[in-house]
């Protein structure tokens, strides 16, 4: 599914009582909105998620988004790659074409 029909399909289904009742409510008793919790893919950090955020605040949703270890603002080259990205530096030209 993209990223655009997710959202659209995301607000038809909230539009259409897709709340759930917290702390074992009732049936009878009327559902609060649903918090949600968003999680980036490979290369990507919470700041993906920033305008689905801003559309659910919008409605009255809340919601958070995650930058896992080593991704997002926290995000650094592995010490490896680091060590051979130097290595290739320090060599001659000539060197690294063969």
């Amino acid at each position: 599914m993209r990223r655009k029909n997710f959202i659209s399909n995301l607000f038809v289904g909230l539009g259409a009582g897709g709340g759930v009742p917290r702390g074992g409510g009732s049936a009878d008793a009327p559902t609060a909105k649903p918090s949600f919790v968003f999680v980036h893919g490979a290369w990507h950090g919470g700041w993906c998620w920033s305008q689905v955020v801003r559309l659910l605040a919008e409605r009255g949703y809340p919601s958070i988004t995650l930058d896992l270890p080593g991704h997002g603002i926290t995000a650094r080259l592995p010490q490896a790659l680091v060590d051979v990205l130097v290595s290739l530096a320090m060599q001659p030209a000539a060197k690294r074409i063969d």
